[in-house]
């Protein structure tokens, strides 16, 4: 590996961490016109065209809980969910996201299904257990027939596979939310 090695360190329950090493140098990018490496926008500088501006209150007044342990992919659901009118609410990890619910009632939840602490299996069963009958979206990198299964065995009115799109999170939302005739609290 050009002289450099790769570490894995896995935690059965927790999740796995994978690093690399490369012996690089530094390379003069100030001679470069235009410069070679620009920054990417963050979630919150993500333009908006001019045309979805008009149509930003599908969720309007809609109260949605967010849970995932990846900061940028909460960040960037929030800023979706935002703008189209949601009230967000954000964890961390399943056990967050059950403290969140006890403070600030949600109508939907959006729920990571791999997260430490507690993973959103557990959350899930937990959330229905304590009477939420809205919609409950899984969140999930898993696309195989038995993570689907489990998805929908625990709770989940639907599962979005990642990476996950804008357009089919709103839709998805959307649609959850009018079969549930969402105005649920608890």
């Amino acid at each position: 590996l050009i002289g450099g090695h790769i570490t894995v360190r896995s935690e059965f329950g927790k999740g796995s961490e994978f690093c690399f090493e490369l012996p690089l140098r530094l390379a003069d990018l100030s001679q470069h016109n235009p410069p070679l490496i620009t920054a990417l926008p963050s979630a919150t500088e993500i333009p908006i065209p001019v045309s979805e501006k008009k149509q930003q209150t599908r969720l309007q007044g809609l109260r949605i809980l967010v849970a995932d342990d990846n900061h940028m992919l909460r960040k960037l659901f929030l800023r979706i969910l935002s703008l189209e009118g949601a009230h967000c609410t954000q964890a961390c990890t399943g056990a967050e996201a059950l403290s969140a619910m006890q403070v600030t009632p949600v109508d939907a939840v959006l729920l990571d299904c791999i997260m430490p602490e507690m993973d959103g299996f557990t959350a899930a069963v937990e959330i229905r257990r304590r009477g939420f009958t809205g919609p409950m979206i899984a969140i999930t990198g898993c696309s195989l027939d038995q993570d689907l299964q489990r998805c929908v065995s625990v709770g989940f009115d639907s599962v979005l596979v990642k990476p996950v799109s804008r357009d089919r999170l709103l839709q998805e939302l959307l649609q959850q939310c009018k079969l549930h005739s969402t105005q649920n609290v608890i």
